[in-house]
């Protein structure tokens, strides 16, 4: 089996949606690592890596600038294991000025924040030897879904540029209703997710935009909508010849789904 290469001359990086669920996922190999894992392994490898991530919310949209930004243990007392994790990838500052004055929207430069658990939990399994720069950009909270999915829109350039756009949340995502047992699922949660999969595979993008029309389970789903925001950004790179899968699946604790969403080329 050959390795993955840098991506050659016409071909277009992937865009992928990752659902990164517990950080508790990120201490051992489970199938949902494993799959992170085969899915770095099976695309090339990118120049670099711009992370939208469903934990940095902010009032207007920044991006990272540090040449070599901190890992950020954004999260409660879950596991002492997890708060000396350290990814240490390096930045792109350059990178980060460049896609700042290309796009359409206004970005602040942002040396302070570095990579969020939605960011690092998936990036030290994806790419473990942490070589590849990574630059995080934030979800400005006073945007509607359609203005994130616009600016998903303006951010395609980047994949004829050979860097991954790595969008990460979760599509169902109701902390409430979280459940002990790993493995069980509400039926609503259930329906909500095999909703929006329909939708996303029939490309039809103005249900996802107005995501409270699918109906009710569509408010035990989203009650807030910073896990469910990244994937408009993933869905905003995709072109119609580009095809969509779902390399990750499955409900986590009741009320989380794992799906990921890969957008590549023909």
């Amino acid at each position: 089996m050959s390795l993955p290469t840098q991506a050659s001359m016409g071909q277009r990086m992937p865009a992928l949606f990752i659902g990164h669920g517990t950080p508790i996922y990120t201490l051992s190999e489970n199938r949902y690592t494993n799959a992170w894992k085969q899915i770095a392994r099976d695309m090339a490898i990118p120049k670099a890596i711009l992370c939208i991530s469903a934990h940095w919310m902010t009032r207007g949209t920044r991006i990272t600038t540090a040449e070599y930004p901190k890992t950020i243990h954004d999260f409660g007392p879950i596991d002492p294991r997890l708060n000396v994790i350290e990814y240490k990838a390096p930045g792109a500052p350059s990178l980060a000025r460049d896609i700042a004055g290309r796009v359409s929207f206004d970005i602040e430069l942002d040396e302070g924040w570095g990579l969020d658990h939605g960011a690092w939990t998936v990036l030290r399994h994806m790419y473990p030897d942490a070589n590849i720069p990574v630059v995080q950009m934030s979800l400005d909270m006073n945007l509607s879904a359609r203005e994130h999915f616009e600016r998903g829109k303006a951010l395609d350039f980047l994949r004829d540029e050979n860097i991954l756009i790595l969008a990460s949340g979760n599509i169902v995502h109701n902390l409430t209703l979280i459940d002990h047992r790993e493995e069980y699922a509400y039926p609503w949660a259930l329906h909500a997710d095999a909703k929006i999969a329909h939708h996303l595979v029939q490309n039809d993008v103005e249900p996802l935009l107005d995501y409270d029309s699918l109906g009710q389970e569509m408010d035990l789903a989203i009650p807030t909508p910073d896990h469910y925001w990244p994937l408009l950004y993933t869905l905003g790179v995709k072109r119609d010849e580009d095809i969509l899968s779902f390399p990750v699946m499955g409900i986590s604790h009741g009320s989380m789904s794992m799906r990921s969403v890969l957008i590549n080329q023909q």
